[in-house]
């Protein structure tokens, strides 16, 4: 009995000491800890990912440059699909070994610069029968992915904030005696999730109208950002928008090796003095809905439309070791959709339409263009210039795309192009080589040959 007495003791201290509050805010605090834990995994596996296609991508290239005859072919082939990976945030360098761990190529980021906590990931580069030929070498920084040390910062943060609700609900809650409601728990764990539509039940809004407050306004602080970023991304690259969600942008740029690509509608005017306000809005929809999609696709950069054109960037702000060829292979598609287009255009007994691309490769300037107060992510330099006067060069020649020498340098064994005569542009005093697409293939010819297609 004695004993019964002193247990009743001690749980009445306990519940003075630590309030039922308490435990519901503990509760809270862990909730939230929890779901934001679990927020870094499908980054941490977005990461692998990439570096399994980073990895399979280098195997391939070594695999078509072993193929090939050609030994600069070879050599580049090889060269840029290892300077590829080392673009990654996370990969110090890129190899390629043989199996007795010959180096047969590799690439380094920052040559002699002392790193910590490296980890290896390989992968065996394997024959038709199953035989490993040669291994794929990463070596890795896991700390220099800056979306995982972001994440690690925000889980921080979320930790102080979970133990800051914990230890302010008793507060809260220090004049009330009924428990609180369950689904303000469960109104927590779906904002941890994304969802920001969630409202609390009456009955709690009633009895914590400042803990209401809060929470509302930020649920709609949290929403406002969604929108924003859902807007920006509509109206300007979403590359671009995630970027000013990010930071604040700042005038200047650096010097980028990129690939420009111009699209223009010829017969835009004609179209135009046929239709009236609606029909030119819609037509306009249809036609860029399938010409944003395929720019996307290839992770092109919308520089700006203007009308009945488009000027699209490959190598800025995102870097692929084959933006020439993802250019050439959009307005390949570009012409595909224009094409398909037309066959619905000519059964409605509409005009059909024609498009000019013209494309170019070389140095740019690549930021914010503008003022402090008004200011536009854009690319500027005579390379933007030469490409679209290679795109007016359709109208001359009667076709549908152009290509620069120095495009096709980068492209040349995955199209069959016609050489045309040097060529005089305007404005310009130097005449340039060009060159008329005629086909487009995704595999390169060598590899075409071998199999016979």
């Amino acid at each position: 009995m004695e004993e019964t007495d002193n247990v009743k003791k001690l749980k009445g201290l306990f519940a003075l000491v630590f309030p039922f509050p308490f435990f519901l805010g503990i509760a809270a605090a862990a909730a939230i800890y929890l779901v934001g834990s679990m927020s870094i995994l499908p980054t941490q596996k977005a990461e692998e990912q990439e570096l399994t296609i980073l990895v399979r991508k280098v195997a391939q290239a070594y695999l078509i440059s072993e193929k090939s005859p050609n030994p600069y072919l070879k050599e580049e082939t090889l060269r840029l699909a290892l300077d590829e990976a080392t673009r990654h945030p996370q990969i110090i360098s890129a190899s390629i070994r043989s199996n007795n761990n010959q180096v047969l190529g590799i690439a380094q980021k920052n040559p002699g610069k002392p790193y910590f906590k490296l980890t290896n990931f390989e992968y065996p580069i394997l024959n038709a029968e199953g035989q490993p030929l040669a291994q794929v070498h990463f070596e890795l920084n896991p700390d220099a992915n800056e979306a995982t040390q972001n994440l690690k910062v925000k889980i921080n943060w979320l930790t102080l904030l979970a133990f800051l609700i914990g230890g302010a609900i008793p507060f809260l809650f220090r004049k009330k005696t009924g428990a609180v409601e369950p689904e303000f728990f469960e109104a927590i764990k779906q904002v941890g999730q994304g969802n920001y539509e969630v409202s609390l039940p009456p009955t709690f809004r009633s009895q914590n109208e400042d803990l209401v407050q809060a929470f509302n306004n930020m649920l709609e602080g949290l929403h406002e950002r969604d929108r924003m970023k859902h807007s920006l991304g509509r109206i300007m690259d979403p590359k671009i928008a995630e970027a000013l969600i990010k930071e604040d942008p700042k005038l200047g740029g650096r010097i980028r090796q990129a690939t420009i690509l111009f699209c223009d509608m010829r017969n835009y005017t004609s179209i135009c003095e046929e239709l009236g306000p609606e029909e030119l809005q819609e037509f306009l929809n249809e036609y860029w809905r399938g010409t944003v999609e395929i720019i996307m696709e290839q992770e092109g950069t919308i520089d700006k439309f203007h009308g009945d054109g488009v000027c699209v960037v490959y190598g800025a702000p995102m870097l692929h070791a084959d933006d020439p060829l993802r250019a050439v292979r959009t307005a390949w598609r570009l012409v595909a959709n224009v094409a398909a287009l037309n066959e619905r255009r000519q059964a409605q007994r509409k005009v059909p339409i024609q498009i000019g691309i013209g494309i170019h490769l070389g140095e740019v300037i690549a930021g914010h263009i503008g003022s402090e107060r008004r200011m536009d992510y854009t690319v500027v330099g005579d390379v933007v210039n030469v490409a679209e006067r290679i795109e007016e060069l359709n109208k001359k020649f009667g076709t549908h795309v152009l290509i620069s020498d120095s495009v096709y340098e980068q492209v040349e064994p995955f199209v069959r192009v016609k050489t045309l005569t040097l060529a005089h542009l305007r404005g310009h005093k130097k005449p340039i080589l060009v060159h008329a697409l005629k086909e487009f293939h995704d595999v390169p010819e060598d590899i075409r040959n071998q199999k016979g297609t």
